[in-house]
């Protein structure tokens, strides 16, 4: 695998940064995905309609592109898992619910 198709690794983190310098900065309407002290990927107001996506990597955009339907998919698979009467799905049934509650802000 090469490094076009390797994304970004976790934790990503949220901030608003300041679009010159990348750093991070509260006053501004620049919202910014981080790792580890870098940007990710960032959107800025270029219009009232239309923002501007950079990300470090194809790989990184592939993935926040997928995200509506990995959480789709995960929902599915949550939903499969309490059909199983089973204790030893519990722990999957944990991390499953657990990334969807956090790709849905709760």
């Amino acid at each position: 695998m090469n490094d076009k198709s390797k994304n970004t690794p976790g934790p990503w983190r949220y901030t608003k940064i300041c679009p010159f310098s990348l750093k991070e900065e509260e006053d501004t309407n620049h919202d910014a995905i981080m790792y580890k002290g870098r940007v990710v990927m960032y959107a800025g107001d270029g219009s009232d309609y239309m923002a501007e996506f950079n990300f470090k990597t194809e790989a990184d955009k592939n993935l926040v592109l997928a995200a509506p339907d990995l959480l789709e998919a995960l929902e599915k698979v949550y939903e499969g898992l309490c059909l199983l009467d089973d204790d030893k799905f519990a722990a999957m049934k944990f991390l499953v619910s657990g990334s969807i509650k956090k790709a849905k802000g709760l």
